[in-house]
């Protein structure tokens, strides 16, 4: 007996401990929801909203007008966290939100608000992603744009401030491992970021590479993110790179020799204006990427390059020099 009833309280302790998190609802004024914080995660809305304005206006549909906020029952001890007891914070509805703000006439009157009580920044994360369906699922670029917001970071320039930076992230983290050994290309997106950050913000603030008319790519974001780890950002060598390419100022360029970036925008740029968009590392058997990653690391270093010589012809050493680029085998 003894035993049966210590089995059945047993199941009551499991059952406790593994219950979902359940909401309350609640009928809210417009204005008092829109009160309430974006969540710090939540991705950067202002693509969407041309859209969303146009749904409000040609349908009434009722789940439009149904929200969600949390409300932080305890400090979020997590270092990317603000939240303190009692905070609120919008879970879905941070877009339309943006809608009505901008447009009252097709805010409704009242709003049907779902509440979470959420005692962890690991459950708040959680929840937030349980509102994502097959209309709002969060891409790459939505996350990336997500954790910059986590972490207050607002982005200046129009790739990193939409987190449009998935492709030159991967491409730059490809045969990287972190100080953790952990192999980059198959962790999480934020794992990426974090091991570039630094090289990141410091190319967002360098507005000149963003802006139009300069001969970019993800190809060329993704070297100067590869340059500014291994030799890092502060380097003299560095800012000038970035200086004379922006500017198509060559260093070096005589009849035999020029520089890296000389290279880069005048010769690799005439030859594959067709491709230079094309974001493969490999375009028709020809290692583009690699061509002007092995060109800004010579410019870094002062080595020329001998107008006419051939750079990498076969793609497996392309292969081989992007895989040992941080740790050269002698």
């Amino acid at each position: 007996m003894n035993t049966q009833k210590s089995k059945i309280k047993n199941q009551s302790n499991m059952s406790q401990k593994t219950k979902p998190t359940f909401f309350r609802q609640e009928v809210w004024s417009t204005q008092k929801f829109l009160s309430v914080e974006t969540f710090e995660k939540n991705r950067v809305i202002e693509p969407r909203i041309k859209k969303l304005t146009k749904l409000l206006k040609q349908t009434d549909n009722n789940r439009l007008y149904e929200v969600a906020i949390g409300i932080a029952t305890k400090p979020f001890n997590n270092e990317l966290s603000r939240y303190k007891k009692n905070d609120k914070f919008c879970l879905d509805g941070n877009a339309r939100a943006e809608v009505w703000r901008r447009n009252p006439s097709l805010a409704p009157e009242y709003v049907c608000v779902k509440i979470y009580d959420i005692d962890t920044k690991e459950k708040a994360d959680e929840t937030y992603y349980t509102f994502d369906n097959s209309s709002a699922a969060e891409s790459s670029s939505d996350k990336l744009s997500g954790f910059l917001r986590e972490r207050n970071y607002n982005a200046v320039s129009e790739p990193i401030r939409y987190g449009k930076m998935n492709t030159f992230l991967k491409k730059a983290t490809r045969y990287v491992h972190d100080d953790d050994g952990l192999y980059l290309l198959t962790a999480p997106i934020e794992k990426m970021l974090d091991y570039h950050w630094d090289e990141l913000i410091f190319l967002d603030q360098y507005q000149d590479i963003f802006r139009k008319g300069v001969k970019n790519s993800c190809n060329i974001y993704a070297s100067l993110l590869m340059i500014g780890k291994k030799y890092g950002v502060t380097h003299p060598r560095f800012k000038k790179l970035l200086d004379n390419y922006c500017s198509e100022i060559s260093e070096i360029n005589n009849k035999t020799d020029m520089d890296g970036v000389t290279y880069v925008f005048n010769t690799l740029y005439g030859k594959n204006k067709e491709i230079w968009g094309n974001n493969a590392y490999s375009v028709n058997k020809l290692p583009l990427f690699g061509k002007i990653l092995f060109a800004f690391d010579s410019f870094m270093n002062k080595q020329t390059i001998v107008k006419g010589s051939k750079i990498m012809k076969k793609e497996q050493q392309f292969i081989d020099y992007y895989k040992n680029y941080y740790h050269p085998i002698d």
